[in-house]
């Protein structure tokens, strides 16, 4: 009888550590854990991979982006329209360029381009993100998409770009 008080007097103070060590577990286990695992960068969910077009004109380019059922055309400069030719065309002028760079620097540190993401438009801008892989590093780096698409083009391996679905919908011409 007397073992039984003691369980029950120390039973008191006990629940209420187990009842919040549970709930911590709980806690860890649904919101922190996950976030240690999961890269929502790396996620293609709610994005269409398309095909780029470039037409360059006199005074300016234009990047075309199709996907099966939208297109979306966006004005780039001339020169970053030129710089992206080069780029597929695997010219390098007499210097190399902004975009020339990049590409070396990220050969010579072993790092590799994922993919490139349009992911929104913000105050008529096109947002665009370029993945990188360096060992088991991956960066998501704010770019504007011609610049993306110009460093994505001097790479030896090909390199999948992703335009968000909304902004396919709401800025895109339907074109089927």
């Amino acid at each position: 009888m007397k073992n039984k008080r003691k369980w029950l007097k120390h039973k008191k103070k006990i629940l209420p550590l187990i009842l919040v060590a549970l709930a911590l577990v709980v806690v860890f286990y649904y919101y922190i854990l996950p976030s240690f695992f999961t890269i929502p960068d790396l996620s293609t969910h709610g994005f269409s991979p398309v095909t780029v077009d470039l037409d360059v004109g006199e005074d300016e380019g234009t990047l075309i982006f199709d996907s099966e059922c939208y297109e979306i055309s966006m004005t780039i400069t001339k020169d970053q329209a030129v710089s992206i030719q080069n780029g597929i065309n695997g010219v390098i002028d007499y210097r190399p360029n902004t975009h020339d760079l990049m590409n070396d620097m990220l050969k010579n540190l072993g790092a590799k381009i994922l993919m490139v993401k349009i992911t929104e438009m913000r105050d008529s801008v096109y947002i665009a993100k370029i993945l990188i892989k360096k060992d088991n590093l991956i960066l998501s780096l704010d770019s504007r998409p011609s610049d993306a698409i110009a460093i994505a083009a001097r790479t030896e391996y090909f390199i999948d770009i992703y335009v968000n679905d909304t902004l396919l919908e709401t800025m895109g011409e339907k074109i089927c």
